[in-house]
């Protein structure tokens, strides 16, 4: 009897534990699901990006001296081109072998370049939204369960940076592929400036992590003693130095105003609808890590809104000001001086470590 009931006891102490497993899981994927989609994720940036796009069209006009258009209007234009035909022609690929026009290889070639199109621009708006969701922002559930540094990720901020890139890796292989010259000569560009400012960048964001010793974000971010705030107002200028050729501005962008529409000079209907859509994100997404990264007490919301709004107000001022920018002078200001100054901090990172 005696054997039974310890039998019994045993059997129900493993249901209730793989119940509590289970029940454990599902709250953990909920909890992501939330962040990704809602908040901080796709909805949230999505909202941040559409409005600080029409408050910047709204800026330019009044700085041009014409009519503002309305703060939604470039939610009315992604809603225009979603409804548009997108005609694809066949990319700039290599010829085939015999040199003979075949109209069904142009077909394929066709049919490759429209799914790129369409793929690539919603993949990256994928990886900006989970980017955000692993950002210590005030509210995110899925980095509260993360705050004691022991269960953390561990190398999240690598993660969040690794997934960044790819707005800007989508934009070269859209200049690489696209069968207009303006396009290549548009990618060419941007891969250029992508080159220049990586150095001073990644020293910028994986400053404070090297002081600290530590590549979780929320650490980085929860980390506000006074003498650790210098590196990061410092790091935190360097970052805001790089945002240009980062996020494909107007002063340093590849393309505008010399090359019609840069890499979208292709590009119509639901593709160039997700490929601004990504740009639109990206910008928010980029905001909401400068604040994390950089801004002292981010944890507080007032704190945490304020420095959003001022990164996203220094790339709109940027773009709407210095609009005239030429290549050669960008490439040298990120690989001499930018570069330069940025590896004098990283020695300085170094010293301050071994002290």
């Amino acid at each position: 009897m005696g054997s039974s009931n310890l039998k019994l006891e045993s059997l129900a102490l493993l249901c209730y534990t793989r119940f509590m497993v289970t029940s454990s899981t599902t709250e953990m994927l909920l909890r992501l699901l939330f962040t990704v989609a809602i908040y901080p994720g796709f909805f949230f940036i999505a909202s941040l990006g559409l409005l600080a796009e029409g408050l910047r069209r709204m800026f330019q006009a009044r700085a041009e001296g014409r009519l503002s258009p309305p703060l939604l209007q470039p939610l009315y234009d992604l809603l225009k081109l979603f409804k548009r035909p997108s005609p694809v022609s066949a990319p700039a690929l290599p010829p085939s072998e015999t040199y003979v026009t075949d109209s069904a290889l142009n077909a394929q070639r066709a049919a490759t370049w429209r799914t790129i199109q369409f793929f690539m621009p919603a993949l990256a708006v994928l990886a900006i939204a989970v980017a955000v969701a692993f950002v210590p922002v005030p509210g995110n559930l899925w980095t509260a369960q993360f705050e004691n540094e022991s269960k953390g990720l561990g190398a999240d901020l690598l993660a969040v940076v690794l997934l960044l890139e790819l707005p800007v890796a989508v934009s070269i292989i859209f200049g690489a592929m696209g069968p207009s010259i303006y396009t290549q000569v548009a990618g060419s560009r941007t891969a250029q400036l992508a080159i220049s400012y990586l150095l001073p960048y990644g020293i910028a964001v994986f400053g404070p992590a090297l002081v600290l010793g530590s590549l979780n974000l929320n650490k980085i971010a929860a980390s506000n003693q006074f003498a650790y705030i210098p590196v990061k107002l410092v790091c935190g200028l360097l970052f805001l130095v790089t945002l240009p050729p980062k996020l494909r501005i107007s002063p340093l962008e590849a393309g505008q105003g010399e090359a019609l529409e840069g890499v979208t000079t292709d590009l119509n209907g639901p593709p160039l609808a997700f490929y601004r859509l990504m740009l639109m994100l990206e910008r928010a997404a980029v905001a909401i890590l400068f604040t994390a990264l950089f801004v002292p007490f981010s944890n507080n919301p007032l704190v945490f809104a304020a420095g959003v709004l001022l990164c996203l107000g220094y790339t709109g001022v940027a773009e709407v000001l210095f609009s005239h920018v030429k290549l050669n002078t960008a490439l040298k200001f990120y690989l001499v001086y930018a570069g330069v100054g940025a590896t004098v901090w990283l020695l300085v990172l170094a010293f301050l470590v071994k002290v």
